[in-house]
């Protein structure tokens, strides 16, 4: 997202009233620590890009299942 930090999104999703959706982060930083943090703000799944296609296929699908 240009110009926006996607950990700021999911803190404002998370603070919101409404329940929030599953999240599945897809971002180039490798961090561990950034990567904990999306967990502790409850992201439903954390990928590296270069995402392979198959790899965020099956990543929405196991959302939808859970649903």
């Amino acid at each position: 997202m240009p110009k926006r930090s996607g950990i700021l999104v999911l803190e404002k999703l998370i603070r919101s009233d409404d329940p929030a959706p599953p999240i599945i982060m897809m971002t180039a930083n490798e961090g561990n620590r950034h990567k904990a943090y999306a967990e502790t703000l409850g992201v439903s799944d954390y990928l590296h890009k270069p995402i392979p296609m198959d790899r965020m296929i099956d990543a929405v699908k196991k959302q939808l299942a859970d649903d």
